[in-house]
């Protein structure tokens, strides 16, 4: 596996700071043909309570939700050629195990019978409400980066 190159885009979200939810605009690539219900389930899984994000790239459009305890951020590149390597923050969840999945709509058509097919699952510890998660975007995509609590449950 090829090493990562360093971020160009700096996504921040803070999950105590709430905002109006903004209208998410997708890259026309997502929004006709077999994938338009995919990006329409992707705009779906916001919440309603809007979070205070910063992006520092003006080809990236970024969204945030709460959606009960966790955060949804929906990003989307409307450039034409190549990608981007992104770093997300998310701050101001409270501490613990958190779940992270992310789904993408990209030229690879990540869905599978009708369902989107995540391309990241995975648990993590979160001992200071913060999380950092890097990753590309391709251009004309979109990406859905869910970031819930875990219930740990010790053994008996």
């Amino acid at each position: 596996m090829a090493p990562r190159r360093e971020p160009t885009v700096h996504v921040a979200v803070h999950r105590a700071l709430p905002a109006p939810v903004a209208r998410a605009q997708a890259p026309a690539a997502v929004t006709t043909g077999e994938a338009r219900p995919y990006a329409d389930w992707l705009m779906q899984q916001l919440g309603a309570e809007g979070l205070r994000l910063t992006c520092d790239h003006a080809d990236i459009q970024a969204v945030a939700a709460a959606r009960g305890t966790g955060a949804r951020v929906l990003l989307s590149n409307r450039t034409h050629q190549g990608g981007e390597e992104l770093l997300l923050c998310i701050d101001g969840m409270p501490p613990g195990m958190k779940r992270l999945t992310v789904y993408r709509i990209d030229a690879a058509r990540r869905w599978r019978q009708g369902s989107l097919v995540p391309m990241e699952v995975c648990e993590t510890p979160d001992r200071e409400g913060h999380h950092e998660q890097q990753l590309f975007l391709p251009a004309q995509s979109m990406a859905l980066i869910c970031l819930d609590p875990v219930q740990v449950h010790a053994p008996q």
